[in-house]
């Protein structure tokens, strides 16, 4: 791509010196006439010096005023050489008014016969005072300075008429440069103002000469504010003002940038460079002006073109935000930056942007001016800003545009506004070069580039107008997160060895126990190794299976299904293998079966790196001494917690168990949901809850407790039954001794069972109401210890009706527990009559069904429900609204799978159930 080529002097290994002085054998004025005016280009504020010293100008004082380095020292070495040079300066006036419609310059006649005296009198090299100047410098300063010297005794100041004498004999165009800095700097004298009145006295009388006689003394003057008292002193005779303010002082600027840097910018056409910044000149339309339309719209892409090589936003930056430091000079800085950056520019790039400052060392030149004019610890950004480079590169991210982003967050960061640092949008298009960015991808780009860079830093803003910024001090999140990915420090011989193993179980363990109320269970989370070794990883020993207290829930990192292994054969073999005893205590808190084998609880890369954060901004690591790193814990905890909070949602207990063969043990699992954790407060409650309703069958309770209580037995005895279910067999889930102190009460207020409690047996008492009832038999039946466990059971037929009876011996419990058969009342099979079966009488028709009208029948083989349900749909020829009279032959099945499919029944439909089991309870059918 083509680029424009830099003037000779910033081609150099070193750059030229660019402040203009007005004094010394380098200064502006000694240079040749021609070589000066090559450098200059004819803004707003020169055609106005040209033409405040033109023929037939108004007799008045010439200020100039504005901030260092805005160019007033070049103004007046121009001024200069129109007063010693007219006939050079109006051709080069007409030359540009030809050429570049310059309006203003055509017809330029400069005035002629005067001397310019230019001096910047804030050296101190013709002494303290204004006429000294005068004296050493006009040709017949030394004639007035003998006049003055032999009436200094009665005049400390040369009078009106020397300087009038002087100037009549030589007409004068006196230039002085820094005057206002000049003017503050006069001493004073025992206490008294003596200098700077006699300063006052000899600008009010130059002043009024220049006002008065133009045809003898023109008077240019430079100042930096006008709330200044030597600004003061020139105003009184109403001078022409040049504040470099105007509304096309901007541009001028720019174009005065462009040409003195490049020697051949003019060559290159409008349309030849916007077809080279055509992508730039999009992305910024579409980035940051994307609300414009038409010629608005076309405006901004015409300042692409205007500022070519340099994007606007570059010289914007420079201008408005960094030049405004003390350090700065402006333009003349200006000048020297951007010829800096034009000699490292990188083969095709078509535009120069702040993205092109590169930290990294190659160029040195221009990142050393923009250090050199950054204040206080902004010296040390750029340094930092390498540094984190480094660290994006050897982190292996895939950040290609790294170095382009950190470069121009760099670069923005820079100055003394309160806007430093640049949104996402603005570092995109500083980034931007001969093609567009996909949005999504530089957003994860700058993510991946943030997380690893601990000195960049945000503003509290929403997303598009954030601004990141690079500091000396240590981005706190940033920080965390680079520790939370180091793998080294978390690992043995690292800081931080399994900590965030630990943080993980406890923060799982705060979220599942509401802190309102206790629970009746206890949360056991389990570690990294607990398929084959689950207790290392718990260091609480009360947690271990033979200090428990209470029914645990046991909550697994990851799904148990793994090699084709199905749940309940892991559970079950688990079960045997790590618990010893109260094998019927244990519920299991699975994670949903949305979450596959290989993504476990502790194998999730990116949760555990948050549980690593969280851990580090706690008040257990970095957050107890530094609040920096306090204030980060909220959002850290907030994600961890959100993101476990659907990790849990399954809840499994035995309902079948076998010691010989563990893995043919059956579970009752259930989904947790969102509607039954608000219900229920907490996910430890809702799951007890559905493990409740879905697997404890209160008539099975009945029978097993009816069953006990006509074998004598005691309340121990159902318990150590409920808490270890047998070698082989269905069992219910335990749910805590006091839940089986509240079911066993009902059951002896509803006059099922007796409980003797102290030599007294308890039962219902006939006609008392049923509250009452309760609450006289708990208060006499809720006992602790061994005191709860010697209670014995009976049948109310089978005991007396008042007084003690002595105390039964305990039973030992059998080794099997088969379930009892159903209570009476309910269906019986047929009884066999003596002599064997009989032949069945002819069928009777059905109440209300005609005589002789004929009943079919039809019977499926054995099959799965599919093909079942596939085998009725042949049945074509029966009718599909007939009432039918259908039995359901079921082999293998347990009572809680029987249970579940009597729920599924419709209400309108009243089953009969016949049921056979064996004695061994080893199979049956129903």
């Amino acid at each position: 791509m083509h680029f424009p080529e830099l003037r000779p002097e910033f081609r150099g290994t070193q750059l030229p010196e660019t402040v203009v002085h007005l004094t010394g054998p380098r200064s502006a004025i000694a240079r040749p006439v021609r070589e000066f005016l090559e450098l200059t280009y004819p803004t707003a504020d020169v055609v106005d010096c040209l033409r405040a010293v033109a023929q037939g100008c108004p007799a008045r004082p010439l200020v100039l005023k504005g901030d260092r380095g805005r160019g007033k020292s070049h103004l007046m070495a121009v001024i200069h050489h129109a007063i010693e040079h007219p006939a050079e300066v109006e051709a080069w006036a007409e030359s540009w008014a030809r050429n570049a419609n310059i309006q203003g310059l055509a017809g330029l006649k400069l005035t002629t016969g005067f001397k310019a005296i230019t001096r910047a009198i804030n050296d101190n090299d013709d002494g303290m005072f204004l006429w000294e100047v005068l004296f050493n410098h006009h040709k017949y300063g030394a004639f007035a300075k003998v006049q003055y010297e032999g009436k200094k005794q009665d005049a400390p100041q040369p009078s009106q008429r020397i300087y009038e004498e002087m100037f009549t004999a030589g007409p004068t165009c006196l230039i002085l440069d820094e005057f206002q800095t000049w003017y503050e700097g006069l001493p004073e004298r025992h206490g008294e103002r003596l200098p700077k009145n006699w300063a006052f006295n000899a600008i009010q009388l130059l002043s009024q000469i220049a006002e008065q006689h133009p045809e003898k003394l023109m008077l240019v003057v430079s100042v930096r504010t006008n709330n200044s008292e030597a600004f003061a002193q020139l105003q009184r005779v109403n001078p022409q003002l040049v504040d470099f303010g105007g509304p096309s002082s901007l541009e001028d600027r720019r174009r005065l940038l462009l040409h003195r840097l490049f020697t051949n910018r003019g060559v290159f056409t409008p349309s030849q460079i916007a077809d080279q910044v055509r992508a730039y000149a999009d992305e910024r339309i579409r980035l940051g002006f994307g609300q414009l339309s038409g010629p608005d719209e076309q405006s901004k892409r015409d300042e692409v073109v205007a500022c070519w090589p340099f994007s606007p936003e570059l010289i914007d930056l420079l201008e408005k935000q960094i030049l405004l430091s003390q350090n700065a000079q402006e333009t003349r800085e200006a000048i020297k930056i951007l010829a800096a950056l034009c000699r490292v520019r990188q083969d095709g790039n078509p535009l120069l942007t702040p993205a092109d400052f590169h930290v990294d060392g190659d160029n040195d030149s221009a990142r050393s001016l923009l250090t050199s004019i950054a204040q206080g610890e902004q010296e040390k950004l750029g340094e930092i800003a390498a540094a984190n480079l480094r660290k994006v590169i050897e982190s292996g991210e895939s950040v290609p545009n790294a170095r382009a982003i950190i470069s121009s967050i760099w670069v923005r960061s820079l100055g003394s506004t309160n806007q430093i640092g640049g949104t996402r949008r603005q570092l995109q298009l500083d980034t931007t070069k001969i093609a567009a960015i996909d949005d999504n991808a530089f957003r994860a780009e700058m993510g991946r580039l943030v997380d690893h860079s601990v000195n960049i830093h945000a503003d509290d803003k929403a997303e598009e107008q954030r601004r990141l910024r690079i500091g000396a001090d240590e981005n706190p999140q940033t920080k965390v997160k680079a520790w939370a990915r180091n793998d080294r420090e978390w690992t043995s011989g690292g800081h931080y060895p399994s900590l965030d193993v630990e943080h993980l179980r406890l923060t799982i363990s705060h979220l599942l126990q509401p802190e309102s109320r206790e629970l009746n269970a206890q949360v056991i989370v389990l570690g990294p190794q607990w398929r084959t070794n689950p207790w290392l990883d718990v260091p609480d020993t009360r947690q271990h299976p033979s200090n428990w207290d209470r029914p645990a829930v046991i909550v697994l990192p990851d799904p148990p299904e793994i090699h084709g292994a199905s749940t309940d054969a892991v559970l079950g073999v688990w079960l045997k293998e790590h618990v010893p005893k109260h094998r019927n205590w244990v519920r299991f808190l699975l994670p949903p079966p949305s979450i596959q084998p290989a993504a476990g609880l502790f194998a999730d890369v990116e949760l555990r790196q948050i549980a690593r954060c969280s851990y580090l901004t706690s008040k257990r690591c970095w957050g107890i001494t530094e609040p920096a790193f306090f204030d980060q814990h909220a959002g850290f905890d907030k994600t961890l917690r959100d993101r476990l909070r659907l990790r849990f949602a399954r809840v499994s207990c035995l309902h079948r168990w076998s010691f010989d063969r563990p893995e043919t043990c059956g579970f009752v699992s259930d989904l947790i949901a969102g509607e039954a954790v608000r219900t229920h407060g907490d996910v430890i409650s809702a799951a007890e809850a559905i493990a409740t309703e879905n697997g404890f069958d209160t008539l099975v309770f009945q029978q097993v407790a009816t069953t006990m209580a006509g074998q004598s037995k005691t309340v121990g005895d159902l318990l150590r039954d409920l808490e270890d279910p047998a070698v082989t067999g269905d069992c219910l889930p335990f749910f805590g001794i006091k839940h089986v102190q509240e079911r066993l009460i009902d059951l002896v207020v509803a006059n099922v069972i007796a409980i003797r409690s102290g030599g007294t047996w308890n039962r219902a008492i006939p006609g008392e109401d049923a509250g009452e009832s309760k609450r006289r038999l708990s208060q006499a039946l809720y006992r602790t210890g061994s005191e709860q466990r010697s209670m014995q059971l009976g049948l109310p037929g089978k005991i007396p009706t008042a007084g003690p009876m002595p105390e039964p011996q305990p039973t030992p419990a059998p080794d099997i527990i088969s379930l009892p058969t159903p209570p009476i009342g309910g269906p019986q099979p047929p009884a066999v009559p003596p002599g064997g079966p009989q032949t069945p009488p002819s069928p009777v028709p059905p109440p209300g069904q005609p005589a002789g009208q004929r009943t079919e029948s039809r019977r499926s083989p054995p099959a799965s429900k599919t093909n079942l349900l596939s085998w009725i749909e042949q049945q074509r020829d029966i009718p599909a609204g007939a009432p039918l009279e259908a039995s359901l032959r079921l082999t293998g099945v347990s009572v809680i799978e029987l249970r579940k499919l009597l729920q599924s029944l419709p209400v309108s439909v009243q089953p009969s159930v016949e049921v056979q089991w064996t004695a061994d309870g080893q199979g049956g059918r129903a």
